[in-house]
């Protein structure tokens, strides 16, 4: 049960952190997790943190479960948020692009 709860407070976090880079004034995404890298990455550290006594003093299995839920949770998270949203935010963009070129 820990793990499950775990893995919903890993979800909001990586929504937040792709709605704050989202909504950047930037033009161009690279720019944009520029900008907000510094808050992402220590809101995520913050919370690997926090959860790191709790994985290793805990004596229940809720607690230990929660904890390395969001320990690993909030590391692929930040990895997702870093690489693969802009990746994917890029996508429709240089398609948009080649279809004016190719018209």
């Amino acid at each position: 049960m820990g793990d499950i709860t775990g893995l919903v407070l890993i979800s909001g976090l990586s929504i937040n952190n792709a709605i704050y880079i989202s909504e950047s004034r930037k033009t161009h995404i690279a720019f944009r997790v520029r900008e907000k890298i510094q808050s992402i990455m220590v809101t995520s550290l913050t919370n690997m943190a926090a959860a790191i006594p709790l994985m290793i003093l805990a004596k229940n299995s809720f607690s230990t479960a929660l904890a390395t839920s969001i320990f690993w949770g909030t590391i692929g998270s930040l990895l997702v948020t870093l690489f693969l949203f802009p990746a994917v935010w890029s996508v429709p963009n240089s398609l948009k692009k080649t279809i004016k070129t190719a018209v």
